[in-house]
Order: C-alpha cells, then structure tokens, then sequence
C-alpha cells in the first residue's frame, strides 16, 4: 500500500480501504482487510472505531490469525503488537450449545436448562436476566457451563433472554444468549386419570436408604461411615449366625463374661485400615467421574399440561438458542 510505504497517511489508508470494504474485496480477503482497517484506525487516533473492528473481526472470524506478509518489517512488527494484545485480551466466546444428560427425561418441562460455551481468555463473567443478576464471577480460559432458568416460559412466553457480560481491562463485551421456546398443542385433548385417595393405592416413591457402619474397641467408638442411596432397593435381612461356641443360636453373648467379649487390637488394627483404604479409594473413583453430557444446539419436550375444564392438553416444546452481536461497553 503506497499510502503506509514510505510516507505512513493512516488516516488516507483507513479511508481508501472503508471504501472498498467490503463490496470490492473478495471474500477470501475480507478478514485480512477488516484486520487492517482496525489497525489503521487505531494508528489514526481512532480509538472507537478501532475496536469496534476488532470485536467485529472476532466475532466473524473467531480466533483465525489474518495475515500480512506484503507490509514491511516495520509496519509488521507494529501490527504484530497492535493485534497481539487483541488475542490475548479479548473474552471470545464460541461453542455455545445446550448440555444435556443421556439419561436426563424429557417427558416434562425442565426449569432450567445448561449451556456450555469455550471462552478463549480470561476475565470476570456476569450473567443476567433483565435487572436480576443470575450469577457472577472470574473464568479461566476453556469451557463453561451455564445453567439458565426458563422457569413459566411454557407458559405462553416464546423466548428468554439472557446477557453475559465479560470484562477484561476497562472493556466489557457483552453477549445476547436467547433461549427460543416453540409450542404446539395437541388438537386432541385427553383426559387427565382421577388422582386416587384410597389407602389401597398409594403414591409409590423412590425410598432413600441410608446405612451406617460404626467400628468400636470395647466401648471406644473408632470409625463411623454412612452412605446414602436414593435409588430403590430391597429391603433384606440377614439373620446372625451364633456368636460364640456353647451359646445358644441367634443369641448375643454375655456382656460379663470377658473371654466372649475380648477383641484383638492387631486384627482391630488391620481392619480400620483395610476401611480407610477402601473408602480412599470409593472417594478417589467418585471424584474422577465427570458428568456425561451431549453436546446439542436444540431440545424437545413433550409432556402434558392440565386444562381448565379438568382435561389434560399435550405439550409439544422445541428449544433452541441463539446468540446476538457482542456489544462493547466501557465503563
């Protein structure tokens, strides 16, 4: 470019490439000129426009380096500068899909939904619902989640409406996340089953069973675990077997006689280790686990809603997201 090499006219550079942008460039050049036009801009003094052409260019082109090998050493090395401190800043924010559980149900309308998203710097998050602030905090570079309340949007509501704030420096980019709701009606209402009140029929729920195991010495309570389950179970009982030689069958030993009732502190020993070992490893297993989760940019429901005549209407729910136009604020 004649206008940088040798006499450096920024401002006539800057204005030269607005008039050919983007109409007259091709579009495998385009992101090369948007590169450069937030350079010149920036070199010009333009300061507003220049970076509003860098969260243009990051927004469209992601994290893809453009190029300029034709500048000379000089202009490069500036430009190298000017664009580096852009990648290492700016909260790009890419990948934003629905998370959902392989065995997650969707015969009923959830009141939230998560979200994961790639961020490619560092930098306090904000995320908000109108004036309501969800959550806040500081990520790290890599991926997120987001879990995003949609609470009575079935309900007649087409949309929920989120703004993620993200703030490096003195600059805040600020992300539109929409989550689109879409419902259609059974025309055929069915009706709802009559709830029993009998004894004889009861609402059968999943029993939580909770067990605890204690290891005494003598009277010297050593160790206590309790695990809690929530899936249904079986309800067994193991009948003791004798509990010492001359006793009577399923009949505890005399408490006054100290020959039954001695214990060995090697075995007592070899036994709380063998628990602490094995509730080590149980611990060590769990926290390795990570949630499973499939990656997708929609999700349906289907359940049924009660009318007001006593019927019941089924709920056919397309859900889907979208992003909009990063907007930077500076405070």
């Amino acid at each position: 470019m004649s206008l940088l090499d040798p006499h450096r006219d920024f401002g006539g550079a800057l204005s030269y490439l607005h008039s050919v942008y983007p109409a007259g460039i091709d579009d495998q050049d385009k992101p090369d000129v948007l590169a450069m036009l937030a350079f010149l801009a920036d070199k010009a003094g333009e300061e507003e426009q220049a970076r509003e052409l860098a969260v243009d260019y990051f927004e469209t082109y992601k994290d893809n380096d453009p190029g300029f090998n034709y500048l000379n050493d000089a202009l490069l090395r500036e430009f190298v500068v000017f664009w580096g401190g852009w990648k290492r800043t700016y909260p790009l924010i890419t990948n934003i899909l629905f998370l959902e559980r392989p065995d997650e149900s969707e015969s009923f309308p959830p009141l939230s939904l998560e979200v994961g998203l790639d961020l490619m710097n560092p930098g306090y998050y904000k995320i908000s619902r109108g004036e309501r602030v969800l959550e806040g905090g500081f990520w790290q570079a890599g991926y997120h989640i987001l879990r995003l309340p949609v609470t009575s949007a079935y309900e007649g509501a087409d949309r929920a409406d989120f703004d993620l704030d993200l703030r490096t420096g003195a600059m805040v980019v600020r992300k539109r996340i929409s989550i689109v709701i879409g419902i259609q009606e059974s025309p055929t209402p069915t009706l709802l089953p009559k709830r029993s009140n009998s004894a004889r029929d009861p609402i059968r729920l999943p029993r939580q069973v909770e067990g605890e195991v204690s290891l005494y010495i003598g009277d010297k309570l050593i160790l206590t675990s309790k695990k809690l389950s929530s899936r249904p179970s079986p309800i067994v009982f193991k009948l003791p077997g004798p509990s010492a030689p001359g006793t009577k069958p399923y009949m505890a030993p005399r408490k006054d006689d100290p020959i039954l009732n001695q214990v060995s502190i090697l075995d007592a020993v070899a036994t709380i280790y063998d628990v602490l070992k094995d509730l080590g490893k149980k611990k060590k297993a769990a926290s390795a686990e990570a949630p499973a989760y499939q990656k997708t940019a929609q999700r349906a429901f289907s359940f049924t809603r009660a009318a007001s005549d006593g019927s019941a209407v089924r709920i056919k729910a397309s859900v889907s997201l979208e992003t909009g136009t990063a907007a930077v604020l500076i405070e």
